[in-house]
């Protein structure tokens, strides 16, 4: 499916502004969906628009006071097509974290962006019924060759993890990378540990 190929900021841009200036990055935690985002706020703002990002945490089932409010100017021009037609909104709303909002709120949002003119990129873990622009993931695979990355990076022995432990904490953590680093971390000081005594 295309929203799971790998594609550059520049390309799902233009994809997110092919659906009318909507549409969600999707996937579990830990795939990096938040990363994603800063890179298209930057490709947002390098074209000239207007962009307001909101970053919802744990238990926050309510936009910030002031989510509405002229959003601040993202006027990092590099020289790259500003993609302003008289369809085409000035300000974009960036939304990480979607999935915190209760659904009626979620609509709220989005029957408000559309009331003023305005773009909406959300993350989310689930559906929030916008075009799905990319989905997240992190396999198995791509965990082996990130630890094989960092190990190639040490200065030397004692190697203390191997790629075969990443599998292993990848599943553990059910997808999530950022919890699999951290539980081979935690791996390395209890082999350090071990080693030592």
């Amino acid at each position: 499916q295309k929203e799971r190929c790998a594609a550059s900021s520049c390309e799902l841009f233009e994809r997110f502004a092919a659906h009318g200036f909507c549409g969600e990055i999707r996937g579990p935690h830990g795939t990096g969906k938040t990363t994603l985002l800063h890179e298209l706020e930057r490709e947002a703002c390098a074209r000239g628009f207007d962009v307001t990002r909101v970053t919802l945490h744990t238990d926050q089932r309510r936009m910030p006071k002031g989510w509405q409010l002229t959003p601040c100017t993202g006027s990092l021009r590099q020289g790259l097509p500003v993609a302003h037609t008289s369809h085409a909104p000035r300000t974009l709303i960036f939304l990480d974290g979607a999935e915190q909002l209760a659904r009626a709120r979620r609509w709220l949002v989005r029957r408000r962006c559309r009331a003023l003119g305005w773009g909406l990129l959300a993350t989310t873990h689930g559906t929030l019924g916008l075009p799905v622009l990319y989905r997240s993931g992190v396999d198995a695979e791509l965990a082996e060759r990130l630890v094989e990355g960092l190990l190639a990076q040490s200065p030397g022995p004692p190697r203390l993890v191997t790629p075969a432990d990443a599998r292993v904490a990848l599943a553990k953590a059910h997808g999530n990378l950022r919890d699999a680093i951290f539980q081979l971390y935690d791996l390395y000081e209890q082999r350090w540990r071990q080693r030592a005594s």
